[in-house]
Protein backbone atom coordinates (compact mmCIF):
# COMPACT_ATOMS: atom_id res chain seq x y z
CA UNK A 1 0.00 0.00 0.00
CA UNK A 2 2.94 2.53 0.73
CA UNK A 3 4.03 1.59 -2.25
CA UNK A 4 1.03 2.61 -4.05
CA UNK A 5 0.93 5.85 -2.49
CA UNK A 6 4.09 6.71 -4.04
CA UNK A 7 3.01 7.01 -7.06
CA UNK A 8 1.54 10.31 -5.50
CA UNK A 9 0.99 12.07 -9.07
CA UNK A 10 -1.61 9.15 -10.41
CA UNK A 11 -3.36 8.24 -7.03
CA UNK A 12 -7.57 9.46 -7.35
CA UNK A 13 -8.94 7.92 -4.84
CA UNK A 14 -7.68 6.45 -0.90
CA UNK A 15 -9.85 4.55 0.87
CA UNK A 16 -8.95 2.73 3.82
CA UNK A 17 -11.20 0.92 6.91
CA UNK A 18 -9.75 0.21 10.16
CA UNK A 19 -6.49 1.59 9.45
CA UNK A 20 -3.60 -0.05 11.66
CA UNK A 21 -1.44 2.74 13.63
CA UNK A 22 1.96 0.90 12.21
CA UNK A 23 0.53 2.40 8.50
CA UNK A 24 -1.01 5.63 9.88
CA UNK A 25 2.15 6.13 10.71
CA UNK A 26 3.71 5.80 7.52
CA UNK A 27 0.70 7.62 5.43
CA UNK A 28 0.96 10.28 8.33
CA UNK A 29 4.59 11.45 6.87
CA UNK A 30 3.13 11.19 3.21
CA UNK A 31 4.37 14.68 2.28
CA UNK A 32 4.32 14.43 -1.21
CA UNK A 33 0.96 16.39 -3.08
CA UNK A 34 -1.68 14.65 -4.64
CA UNK A 35 -2.60 16.71 -7.84
CA UNK A 36 -4.84 14.01 -9.24
CA UNK A 37 -6.65 13.09 -5.48
CA UNK A 38 -10.53 13.28 -5.09
CA UNK A 39 -11.57 11.02 -2.16
CA UNK A 40 -10.27 10.53 0.99
CA UNK A 41 -11.30 8.00 3.41
CA UNK A 42 -9.98 7.21 6.03
CA UNK A 43 -10.96 4.90 9.67
CA UNK A 44 -8.62 3.90 12.36
CA UNK A 45 -8.67 0.95 14.04
CA UNK A 46 -9.05 2.49 17.53
CA UNK A 47 -8.61 6.13 17.67
CA UNK A 48 -5.68 5.89 18.91
CA UNK A 49 -3.73 7.26 15.78
CA UNK A 50 -0.73 9.80 15.37
CA UNK A 51 -2.11 13.60 14.73
CA UNK A 52 -2.21 14.10 10.97
CA UNK A 53 0.79 17.02 10.39
CA UNK A 54 0.05 20.23 8.11
CA UNK A 55 2.44 18.45 5.61
CA UNK A 56 -0.33 15.65 4.76
CA UNK A 57 -0.56 15.23 1.74
CA UNK A 58 2.32 17.35 0.89
CA UNK A 59 -0.76 20.22 1.87
CA UNK A 60 -1.94 20.30 -1.42
CA UNK A 61 -4.75 18.45 -3.33
CA UNK A 62 -6.34 20.82 -5.56
CA UNK A 63 -8.88 18.56 -7.00
CA UNK A 64 -9.84 16.66 -3.65
CA UNK A 65 -14.05 16.61 -3.70
CA UNK A 66 -14.68 14.05 -0.92
CA UNK A 67 -12.27 13.83 2.62
CA UNK A 68 -14.13 11.76 5.23
CA UNK A 69 -12.23 10.94 8.45
CA UNK A 70 -13.25 8.80 11.08
CA UNK A 71 -11.28 8.57 14.55
CA UNK A 72 -8.39 11.03 12.70
CA UNK A 73 -7.09 13.48 14.55
CA UNK A 74 -6.15 16.58 12.18
CA UNK A 75 -6.09 19.92 13.99
CA UNK A 76 -3.66 21.55 11.59
CA UNK A 77 -6.03 20.88 8.41
CA UNK A 78 -5.99 24.82 7.04
CA UNK A 79 -3.13 24.32 4.55
CA UNK A 80 -4.82 21.35 2.82
CA UNK A 81 -7.63 23.37 3.13
CA UNK A 82 -5.97 26.04 1.07
CA UNK A 83 -5.30 24.34 -1.79
CA UNK A 84 -8.82 21.92 -1.52
CA UNK A 85 -10.60 24.78 -3.13
CA UNK A 86 -13.13 22.15 -4.96
CA UNK A 87 -13.84 20.36 -1.87
CA UNK A 88 -18.01 19.56 -1.71
CA UNK A 89 -17.53 17.07 1.02
CA UNK A 90 -16.59 17.32 4.21
CA UNK A 91 -16.99 14.74 7.06
CA UNK A 92 -14.81 14.57 10.66
CA UNK A 93 -16.16 11.58 12.79
CA UNK A 94 -15.64 10.72 16.17
CA UNK A 95 -12.22 13.23 15.99
CA UNK A 96 -10.27 12.27 19.41
CA UNK A 97 -9.19 14.77 22.06
CA UNK A 98 -5.46 15.06 20.39
CA UNK A 99 -7.45 16.49 17.40
CA UNK A 100 -9.23 19.10 19.04
CA UNK A 101 -9.57 22.23 16.75
CA UNK A 102 -11.43 25.81 18.01
CA UNK A 103 -14.54 26.37 16.56
CA UNK A 104 -12.79 29.86 15.51
CA UNK A 105 -9.79 27.89 13.66
CA UNK A 106 -12.26 25.49 12.22
CA UNK A 107 -14.82 28.51 10.40
CA UNK A 108 -11.56 29.84 9.27
CA UNK A 109 -11.16 26.46 6.91
CA UNK A 110 -14.25 26.32 5.87
CA UNK A 111 -14.26 30.14 4.71
CA UNK A 112 -11.97 28.81 1.46
CA UNK A 113 -14.95 26.13 0.93
CA UNK A 114 -17.59 27.87 -0.72
CA UNK A 115 -18.54 24.61 -2.72
CA UNK A 116 -19.09 22.83 0.11
CA UNK A 117 -22.19 20.91 0.49
CA UNK A 118 -22.06 18.71 3.14
CA UNK A 119 -20.42 18.83 6.65
CA UNK A 120 -20.34 17.17 9.14
CA UNK A 121 -18.36 17.23 12.28
CA UNK A 122 -18.12 15.29 15.33
CA UNK A 123 -16.74 14.46 18.66
CA UNK A 124 -15.74 11.26 20.39
CA UNK A 125 -16.07 12.91 23.72
CA UNK A 126 -17.12 16.22 25.18
CA UNK A 127 -14.21 17.89 26.35
CA UNK A 128 -13.68 18.98 29.92
CA UNK A 129 -11.28 21.93 30.86
CA UNK A 130 -9.92 23.95 28.71
CA UNK A 131 -9.98 27.32 29.94
CA UNK A 132 -11.93 30.00 29.68
CA UNK A 133 -14.30 30.03 26.32
CA UNK A 134 -13.03 32.82 23.83
CA UNK A 135 -15.35 34.73 22.78
CA UNK A 136 -16.13 34.60 18.93
CA UNK A 137 -14.90 37.27 16.50
CA UNK A 138 -17.83 38.88 14.84
CA UNK A 139 -17.05 38.05 11.34
CA UNK A 140 -19.09 35.85 9.96
CA UNK A 141 -18.38 33.67 6.66
CA UNK A 142 -21.03 32.74 4.36
CA UNK A 143 -21.17 28.70 2.79
CA UNK A 144 -23.00 29.54 -0.13
CA UNK A 145 -23.40 25.80 -0.85
CA UNK A 146 -24.02 23.94 1.89
CA UNK A 147 -27.36 21.72 2.04
CA UNK A 148 -26.70 19.10 4.79
CA UNK A 149 -25.16 19.80 8.26
CA UNK A 150 -24.27 17.42 11.10
CA UNK A 151 -23.26 18.09 14.45
CA UNK A 152 -22.18 15.47 17.09
CA UNK A 153 -19.95 17.14 20.47
CA UNK A 154 -20.43 19.99 23.00
CA UNK A 155 -23.22 22.37 22.91
CA UNK A 156 -21.13 25.43 23.44
CA UNK A 157 -19.02 23.90 20.70
CA UNK A 158 -22.24 24.23 18.27
CA UNK A 159 -23.14 27.76 19.18
CA UNK A 160 -20.05 29.43 18.48
CA UNK A 161 -19.88 27.77 15.46
CA UNK A 162 -23.58 28.46 14.28
CA UNK A 163 -22.79 32.02 15.41
CA UNK A 164 -20.55 32.32 12.69
CA UNK A 165 -21.57 30.91 9.51
CA UNK A 166 -24.34 31.83 6.87
CA UNK A 167 -26.31 28.83 5.01
CA UNK A 168 -28.49 29.83 2.93
CA UNK A 169 -29.07 26.94 1.20
CA UNK A 170 -29.57 24.69 3.92
CA UNK A 171 -32.14 22.18 4.05
CA UNK A 172 -30.96 19.29 6.10
CA UNK A 173 -29.08 18.95 9.35
CA UNK A 174 -29.29 16.71 12.15
CA UNK A 175 -27.48 17.83 15.89
CA UNK A 176 -26.87 15.53 18.80
CA UNK A 177 -25.13 17.50 22.01
CA UNK A 178 -23.34 15.44 24.88
CA UNK A 179 -25.73 15.39 27.60
CA UNK A 180 -26.37 18.82 29.72
CA UNK A 181 -29.05 19.84 32.12
CA UNK A 182 -29.92 23.34 30.13
CA UNK A 183 -30.14 23.52 26.46
CA UNK A 184 -31.28 26.91 25.10
CA UNK A 185 -28.77 27.84 22.08
CA UNK A 186 -30.06 31.34 20.70
CA UNK A 187 -27.60 31.20 17.92
CA UNK A 188 -28.62 27.98 17.00
CA UNK A 189 -32.47 28.98 17.09
CA UNK A 190 -31.23 31.95 15.06
CA UNK A 191 -29.42 29.12 12.38
CA UNK A 192 -32.44 27.86 11.88
CA UNK A 193 -35.23 30.49 11.22
CA UNK A 194 -32.59 31.95 8.67
CA UNK A 195 -32.00 28.52 6.87
CA UNK A 196 -35.43 27.76 6.84
CA UNK A 197 -36.33 30.95 5.30
CA UNK A 198 -34.99 30.08 1.53
CA UNK A 199 -35.95 26.22 2.29
CA UNK A 200 -39.85 25.70 3.19
CA UNK A 201 -39.64 21.73 3.83
CA UNK A 202 -36.36 22.00 5.49
CA UNK A 203 -35.17 18.73 7.57
CA UNK A 204 -34.15 19.16 11.12
CA UNK A 205 -33.31 17.11 14.04
CA UNK A 206 -32.19 17.98 17.21
CA UNK A 207 -31.32 15.28 20.33
CA UNK A 208 -29.38 15.60 23.25
CA UNK A 209 -27.68 12.84 24.51
CA UNK A 210 -28.50 10.74 27.59
CA UNK A 211 -26.38 8.87 30.39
Amino acid sequence: MIAALKQHRRVRAIAIFRIPNSLMKKFAATKKPFPELTYVRLESLDGNVPILPDSFLGGSAPRLRTLDLCGIPFPTMRKLFLSSRNLNFLYLQSIPHSGYISPEEMVTCLSALTGLQFFGLGFQSPRVGGGTRPVPPLTRIVLPALTIFRFNGNGEYLEDIVSLIDTPLLDDFEVRVFKQLIFDNPPLRHFIEASSVAQKQSSHTIEIEQP
